[in-house]
């Protein structure tokens, strides 16, 4: 009979996650209306402190280009190396990696959130539905329409979906606790110095720049089985008009796809810190987004999400043929 330890890396990682994710799922049930990101507030002060500390305005471009990367090192890496040394006097390494996964994880409100929203604008609440996604997003709300909110509510659902739940679980599947605790914490930064804020378009560029590069091969994997659900449903059409986009560092790809799927329109012209910014427009001729839309999208993610879990039973179950 197999002791928990002697299972392979990958039985053994399944099953730690699988569990996480059901805490997660349960708290996020009965706690209310936690921001995505719940959990990081700490971190996230320390970014901002830090910007106004080192990233200056009278500073050329290059010089925020290089303070953005040395706030990104002097961040990142001693807290990789405390956890790494600290890890060699654990006792329960699987406790160990619970806590470190627990704390890369996202919170998984995403959906409730959007059904939120969703009813509020049904109601034609739309102040409500306004200041439930501003809280979870980095975009202005307070102009938006019902069809720009549910535009809105749309992406953002989708994009931290990938950032927070799939990117840090593959992190952790493919190469452990502490790796998905450093891109999270890469994420934060991000979130904090996002580039599309116009202070921060040249001091963030370092830590967007590792966020896309860490989230490329999770998101193609992620675009790839969703493609897959679409097999039977314009399949090679969504297949011919994405795929120029495969190899670019952006989640492009995903969010046309998803675009396409639901025949409706996404990106386009938004507003961050009360200034304009003009972006890529998905499915241009599709229809704008309705209040629908919204729950269409939570489907139709559950369903991609499930595909994911099946592959994922399907390796382990052949990793644990090959031990044998």
């Amino acid at each position: 009979m197999y002791s928990f330890e002697a299972l392979p890396n990958l039985v053994q990682h399944t099953a730690i996650l699988a569990i996480v994710i059901i805490v997660k799922l349960i708290i996020a049930k009965f706690s209310g209306n936690l921001s995505a990101t719940h959990g990081m507030q700490y971190f996230q002060f320390y970014c901002q402190r830090l910007s106004d500390k080192v990233n200056k305005s009278t500073n050329s471009d290059h010089q925020q280009k290089i303070a953005g990367l040395i706030a990104l090192l002097i961040t990142l890496a001693p807290l990789i190396v405390i956890l790494w040394l600290f890890e060699e006097f654990v006792a329960i390494e699987q406790l160990w990696q619970v806590l470190l996964l627990y704390m890369a994880l996202g919170h998984f409100n995403l959906s409730s959130l959007s059904n939120k929203i969703s009813r509020a604008l049904t109601n034609n609440d739309k102040q409500t539905a306004k200041s439930l996604l501003q809280e979870n997003c980095l975009r202005d709300t307070r102009q938006l329409s019902a069809m720009g909110l549910s535009k809105a509510t749309i992406e953002m659902q989708l994009i931290k979906h990938i950032q927070l739940h799939i990117v840090v679980s593959f992190c952790y599947l493919l190469i452990g606790p502490i790796a998905a605790l450093a891109y999270r914490l890469v994420l934060e930064m991000h979130y904090s110095w996002n580039t599309k804020v116009a202070k921060f378009f040249y001091f963030g560029q370092a830590s967007n720049f590792l966020m896309q590069l860490i989230t490329w091969l999770p998101t193609r994997v992620y675009y790839t089985t969703y493609l897959l659900t679409t097999i039977g449903h314009n399949f090679f059409h969504f297949w011919r008009v994405t795929r120029q986009s495969f190899f670019q560092l952006t989640p492009n790809l995903l969010v046309e796809l998803h675009a396409l799927n639901l025949n409706i329109q996404l990106g386009g012209v938004a507003m961050y810190n009360q200034q304009k910014l003009r972006r890529l427009g998905f499915n241009t001729s599709g229809n704008q987004p309705l209040v629908t839309d919204i729950n269409n999208s939570s489907k139709q993610l559950l369903i991609v999400d499930i595909a994911l879990v099946i592959l994922l039973i399907i390796f382990t179950y052949i990793s644990v043929l090959f031990t044998r």
